[in-house]
């Protein structure tokens, strides 16, 4: 191509014919010219189909990961209302000043322990990384941004805080009430107070973990619809 150009070139030169050399050299700039858009053209075509590619890469883990925690949070929904269960069924004990039973003895020592929250984020790690800015919907960016670094951090940061101040509480406590058997102090047991009020103001706080939960899983899941729809566009 470039020789025929020359060839073409250098007959207009010898035949002096300025007006139509001068209409070839710019039909050939134009050329140029067009050759370098579309060259152009198709490079960013390849870059965008890149960044698509990668966009889908990245939701497609981040969805993995919401879908994860929505399971997770599920699992930690039924586990706190079993422990509400538990707590009522204490209660009842103590405030009716129930016979004994077995299940008083075995579910007692139990309120003392501690429950995690602990929430996948390595896909949102990923996508932060990269940068926010391959999402081709700000919508989404900006609902993904807030659910990880407000709603996630802020959930977990209070249940695992209020978890371990709650436990440390429960020990001290635990440590006052009378050694051995449960059944031989039983009413020893339900007369302090202090427990008592604990158990109560625990049973309080787990209603509310559980609101807190249930805000969260719908959050997720709505997050987790928009991811899904992103990805079939």
């Amino acid at each position: 191509m470039l020789r025929v150009l020359q060839k073409i070139r250098q007959r207009l030169i010898e035949e002096g014919n300025l007006k139509r050399y001068l209409m070839y050299a710019l039909g050939e700039i134009v050329l140029v010219v067009v050759g370098i858009l579309i060259a152009l053209q198709i490079n960013n075509w390849n870059e965008y189909r890149k960044m698509q590619q990668k966009e889908i890469v990245l939701l497609q883990d981040l969805h993995k990961d919401l879908a994860s925690n929505a399971a997770t949070l599920r699992e930690e929904l039924n586990k706190n209302q079993k422990v509400i269960n538990n707590l009522e069924l204490l209660i009842n004990h103590f405030e009716n000043g129930l016979t004994f039973t077995d299940s008083f003895a075995i579910l007692l020592p139990t309120i003392q322990y501690t429950y995690q929250l602990v929430l996948v984020t390595s896909g949102f790690e990923s996508l932060k990384s990269t940068g926010f800015d391959i999402l081709h919907s700000n919508e989404l960016k900006l609902q993904i941004i807030n659910l990880y670094d407000k709603e996630y951090t802020g959930v977990t940061q209070w249940i695992n805080t209020g978890s371990i101040n709650k436990a440390d509480v429960f020990q001290s406590v635990f440590s006052d009430l009378p050694r051995g058997d449960i059944s031989s102090h039983y009413k020893e047991i339900l007369s302090h107070d202090k427990l008592f009020n604990l158990i109560k103001a625990n049973q309080n706080w787990k209603e509310e973990v559980i609101n807190r939960l249930t805000l969260l899983l719908q959050e997720t899941l709505e997050v987790m619809g928009v991811v899904e729809k992103a990805l079939l566009e």
